[in-house]
């Protein structure tokens, strides 16, 4: 750990949202308290709970002082409650943990450290692996991996790396330079699960960002979370996209490539076509209808043969083509590197300690 990490930390707050995650609070609550160096204060903010949370939350802040609980009457969502702390936050660094991830050693001291190095970036991440209910690692998130080294991005490099592979900050990773959080619009609760990520890709090519390619992070995925609610639901994934782009094209024209609202549109609703791909009892090829900008001739050829054949492996194939036909190079690359590279992180299988 650098002096310049050490001094960063006295001015950097954690704010731990909550809800029905006794389970897996003490994973991520130890997975804190084992960085160093460590927060000015972590937050943990209990969302109206209904199951044994509170009880844990008390039990680690009285043994941590620098643990401050807050304890919510009424749900109110984590939207809110991320905005409102943001809202209220005066330190310069401030990351958002989620109550039923974990943060792998040296993240704090990796992400203090390149953002003292590089006052001008407006956030710092690394890449992340996923885990299961049980803590059992599953294997890395294919997200890119825009540097071999730790480093500074530009973002004129983001730019370029957005249009050709996209965003390779992932939300459990990030610590944010709270000013450039804010200057972005913050967390904005019409972008639902999209919220974090659209606010670093427009910190990335506003600010720059600073990135380390190793793995310092664990993904519990959750299809009852909001990520996983969005993209089940198409509607709500199609609003995204409108209120997303509108935002590219609009407030942040000046940040964004001219390209890139139409890329990342198709991105993003080929993910939601392929959380309709598992829901057997929905019109799978009507989804990828309401998916396309424009109907072409040759979906007027092909989305009547694929309703025929309903064979979802070739609906999907005919969606990326059509949704992203630039990706196929880059997502190929990036998944055989994955292959090859895939390991438990530290070398072990993760197990999260559930009491």
């Amino acid at each position: 750990m650098t002096t310049r990490a050490n001094e960063a930390a006295q001015r950097f707050a954690v704010f731990v949202p909550n809800f029905n995650h006794a389970r897996y609070l003490p994973t991520a609550l130890d997975a804190l308290l084992a960085q160093n160096p460590q927060p000015r204060e972590i937050c943990v903010m209990d969302d109206a709970s209904t199951d044994d949370s509170r009880t844990v939350i008390a039990r680690y802040a009285a043994r941590h002082p620098h643990i401050r609980p807050i304890y919510l009457t009424e749900n109110r969502g984590v939207l809110r409650n991320l905005a409102d702390w943001l809202a209220e936050s005066n330190d310069e660094f401030v990351f958002f943990a989620a109550a039923d991830d974990q943060v792998l050693p040296g993240l704090f001291a990796e992400a203090l450290d390149l953002l003292s190095a590089h006052p001008q970036a407006g956030l710092f991440s690394a890449p992340a692996r996923l885990i299961d209910e049980t803590g059992t690692d599953i294997g890395p998130f294919p997200t890119p991996r825009p540097l071999k080294t730790p480093g500074y991005i530009a973002p004129a490099t983001a730019r370029d790396i957005l249009l050709r592979d996209d965003s390779w900050m992932i939300g459990n990773t990030t610590i944010y330079r709270r000013t450039a959080l804010v200057a972005v619009g913050g967390f904005r609760a019409a972008l639902s699960s999209l919220t974090d990520g659209y606010a670093s890709r427009a910190i990335a090519l506003c600010n720059g960002a600073c990135f380390n390619p190793r793995e310092l992070a664990c993904w519990r995925r959750d299809d009852l979370g909001l990520a996983g609610r969005t993209a089940a639901s198409l509607d709500r994934s199609l609003d995204v996209a409108r209120v997303a782009t509108g935002l590219m094209a609009g407030e942040h024209a000046a940040l964004f490539p001219p390209a890139y609202p139409t890329r990342w549109r198709g991105r993003w609703l080929f993910g939601a076509l392929g959380q309709q791909a598992m829901q057997q009892d929905r019109p799978f090829t009507a989804s990828l209808r309401r998916c396309l900008a424009e109907t072409r001739l040759i979906d007027r050829l092909m989305l009547p043969l694929l309703d025929l054949l309903r064979l979802r492996g070739l609906v999907l194939a005919y969606g990326f083509l059509r949704l992203r036909p630039y990706d196929l190079w880059p997502v190929f690359a990036r998944r055989l590197a994955l292959k090859f590279a895939a390991r438990p992180a530290n070398g072990r299988t993760l197990r999260t300690i559930d009491r």
